[in-house]
């Protein structure tokens, strides 16, 4: 049977508990995420995405197609909206997201929060040149209740993202430090960035393929 992705707030939730399939529910709160200076927030609307290693507990970078880098591996398995509004008790936005497994997405896969500054929820590739954050740890903490990995069918749990305020901290002061919202902070390189390194790779197999010969 083909199972779907369900992405919820709190206005679905009678809903998805009458649902027959069997879900998973990530409660994500997410402390203040930051544009590409460091320093300033980023604004209500910004891009979140929840992504997930079906494989080899390792994550793609993005390039300017793809969310995912192209990677048949990682997969996004929830896309929203920030929403500063939303906010959990433990401070910061807060989602309630329901899932359900689907492919090769199970139980104990890595899971990464991303964030996109400048990016919708109706942007449909990152594009070149484009800042992204990225945040996972497989340490339970900021009470989170475990830890970046996805949980099994039918369990419910606690994913937080406390990163400190610059100069303060989040109400419950279990924040991070002020840093780790801009951590990883990065940009999406050129398509033609990949060009010339795929280009160098087969320039140096070439060399060592014609070295060889001459040594043979």
């Amino acid at each position: 049977m083909k199972k779907t992705l369900l992405l919820s707030t709190f206005a679905a939730a009678a809903f998805l508990t009458a649902s027959a399939q069997a879900t998973l529910t990530l409660n994500l709160t997410a402390g203040i995420l930051y544009q590409s200076n460091g320093t300033t927030p980023v604004p209500d609307g910004t891009l979140l995405q929840i992504i997930a290693s079906t494989t080899d507990n390792s994550f793609t970078a993005p390039s300017a197609s793809s969310f995912v880098g192209g990677s048949s591996d990682d997969t996004v398995v929830a896309s929203y909206a920030l929403n500063h509004n939303t906010v959990g008790s433990a401070g910061g936005d807060f989602h309630s997201i329901v899932l359900t497994l689907s492919g090769n997405w199970t139980a104990g896969d890595q899971l990464l929060l991303r964030w996109w500054p400048t990016l919708t929820t109706s942007s449909s590739s990152p594009g070149a040149n484009t800042t992204y954050g990225q945040f996972r740890t497989d340490a339970v903490e900021n009470g989170s209740t475990t830890a970046w990995v996805t949980p099994a069918d039918g369990q419910t749990v606690n994913l937080n993202f406390l990163d400190t305020a610059a100069g303060g901290t989040e109400p419950n002061g279990n924040g991070q430090g002020s840093t780790n919202g801009a951590a990883s902070l990065t940009v999406v390189p050129e398509p033609s960035t990949y060009g010339m390194l795929g280009m160098g790779i087969v320039a140096g197999g070439v060399y060592l393929a014609r070295r060889r010969k001459v040594t043979a």
